[in-house]
């Protein structure tokens, strides 16, 4: 029999997303991360039960992509960098998804 000391002794810690992160943002991740080496991928419902039962964090959330008929998580999705002409001190960051929508055809007579 296990005593209820040594199961909880053999309970993972806290969730650690943060050292995934870059020091400045909220979801940016560190260059030359690999799933597998350095993070797991798991489904929305799969971290909702894992945050509920181990607390920790942040959450990194990823867009699901169609690639080549094919799901694909965009681990690092491309961020455009502009700045306004009426105010040039101003960056605004723009994320863009790799999934590309084909423009509407349209039949010319």
């Amino acid at each position: 029999m296990i005593r209820a000391e040594e199961t909880a002794q053999r309970r993972p810690g806290t969730i650690g997303n943060s050292e995934l992160l870059e020091s400045d943002a909220v979801d940016k991740l560190k260059p030359d991360l690999r799933e597998g080496r350095d993070f797991k991928l798991v489904f929305e419902e799969a971290w909702t039960y894992l945050h509920r039962a181990y607390g920790g964090g942040p959450a990194i959330t990823r867009r699901v992509v169609m690639q080549k008929d094919k799901p694909t998580v965009e681990i690092y999705p491309v961020v455009m960098h502009f700045r306004k002409s009426s105010k040039p001190n101003v960056l605004v960051d723009v994320t863009i998804s790799i999934e590309v929508t084909p423009p509407q055809l349209t039949n010319i007579h």
